[in-house]
């Protein structure tokens, strides 16, 4: 038997949400490293796409899979307003995505312990993860305008100093997490 359809995944979170249950997803890519990495686990609690703030992270039904990623706003699509989103690593905006394919709003991760991304140090990281992210799309790429029914933006090549700066941002991150791990770990043993 295969693994069940995205689209039969993203109505029983749907369900288990209106029910008022808050659901753990598996992260199975690092595009959001090195807030959520493959095998993490994400609470995800119900929302409506208007209530969104860009940074916020999100799960929304694609074709084929779930991709839980950042909300950078909305635009006007053919058919109603479409969510413009992209996670930390990649240096292009996904395509957009109606609104109505939202699931749900990423409110924890659980690697070893449950931490919350909207309130004390886990949310403080979030926040301060998003602003890296959008620092690094400013200083190295200069996106296009996305429209709704256009695909996806193209890779392009990243100058060296580029590629050096980008490393360095990803190497903060990674300190900023490490640390705030270490100092949520040493309050939890007090």
């Amino acid at each position: 038997m295969g693994a069940p359809e995205a689209t039969t995944i993203a109505a029983i979170l749907r369900q288990g949400l209106a029910a008022g249950q808050h659901p753990l997803v598996t992260i199975t890519s690092n595009s959001m490293a090195p807030l959520l990495k493959a095998g993490d686990r994400a609470m995800v609690h119900q929302v409506d796409w208007r209530s969104l703030r860009p940074g916020e992270i999100v799960v929304v039904e694609t074709p084929g899979i779930l991709l839980t990623h950042r909300f950078y706003g909305t635009i006007d699509g053919p058919d109603g307003p479409w969510m413009v989103l992209r996670g930390d690593r990649p240096l292009t905006y996904d395509r957009p995505v109606p609104a109505d394919r939202l699931v749900g709003r990423v409110v924890a991760r659980q690697r070893r312990r449950l931490i919350s991304l909207e309130s004390g140090a886990g949310g403080w990281l979030n926040r301060h993860l998003a602003r890296l992210a959008r620092l690094e799309l400013r200083l190295l790429r200069r996106p296009a305008p996305i429209v709704a029914d256009a695909p996806a933006e193209g890779p392009r090549p990243i100058p060296p100093a580029g590629r050096a700066a980008r490393r360095a941002l990803y190497l903060w991150a990674l300190v900023v997490t490490v640390a705030l791990r270490g100092a949520t770990a040493l309050r939890e043993d007090d």
